[in-house]
């Protein structure tokens, strides 16, 4: 975001309760100011997958700061050919910060899979904890066996705008059960600010129900999920 400061304001401002996801685990305490006093805007503490190979010597900060972050993001696994030498190094950090997450209780992940689905549901079926964790695929884009292991695995689901342009992506939505659904901007990279009232809108189309049936079951999964949170 060109002016971080100013959109976390923005979120208070519409009063729409946003899951801000962060890059690295330093860049996580200065979200945490601009979000004091904020309560429509969470910070979640994350490492991405497309930076570790440059940020993993932060890994250390991030499962130490895991103690004080109840929302755990974007952390994954990303197999595209730009990334995929760093494969075993990004799936050693997941691997890390998953076990943490059992160890502490159990935290809400944001989690990255692109191209790289199976080896994420592997992490996330032998954590030894995993009871707690509750794992929300970002932008899932695996095949229909991997997106039903997902599901078997009690994964959630965010899904933005730009998704549902993919015939792939739209017979996926259709089959995630509704009390796991969530809607997200994925802001800035493809949906800049994102217009969460249009993904609702095409997703009541897509679904065949009311925009207002959709909206409140997002509604209330958000809610539930920022309730598992705060338990944690």
């Amino acid at each position: 975001m060109a002016d971080p400061a100013a959109e976390y304001l923005s979120r208070q401002k519409y009063r729409v309760t946003t899951l801000a996801v962060t890059t690295t685990p330093r860049a996580w305490q200065q979200n945490m100011s601009w979000a004091d006093g904020n309560p429509w805007t969470k910070p979640a503490l994350g490492l991405h997958p497309e930076l570790v190979e440059q940020a993993h010597r932060e890994v250390g900060l991030m499962l130490d700061l895991m103690s004080e972050a109840h929302f755990i993001g974007e952390i994954g696994l990303d197999g595209s050919p730009q990334h995929a030498s760093s494969l075993d190094l990004q799936r050693r950090v997941f691997r890390e910060i998953v076990l943490r997450a059992g160890a502490l209780g159990g935290r809400v992940l944001s989690i990255h899979s692109r191209r790289a689905a199976t080896q994420v549901l592997d992490e996330i079926e032998t954590c030894p904890t995993r009871g707690g964790v509750l794992a929300v695929l970002h932008w899932f884009s695996g095949s229909a066996s991997e997106f039903a292991r997902a599901i078997s695995l009690g994964c959630w689901f965010s899904v933005n705008g730009s998704m549902l342009s993919s015939a792939r992506s739209r017979s996926m939505i259709e089959a995630i059960p509704r009390d796991v659904l969530l809607i997200e901007s994925d802001a800035p990279l493809r949906g800049g600010k994102g217009d969460l009232r249009s993904t609702l809108s095409r997703l009541s189309e897509l679904l065949g129900l009311p925009s207002s049936e959709i909206e409140a079951a997002t509604d209330a999964n958000a809610t539930r999920l920022l309730s598992c949170a705060a338990l944690a």
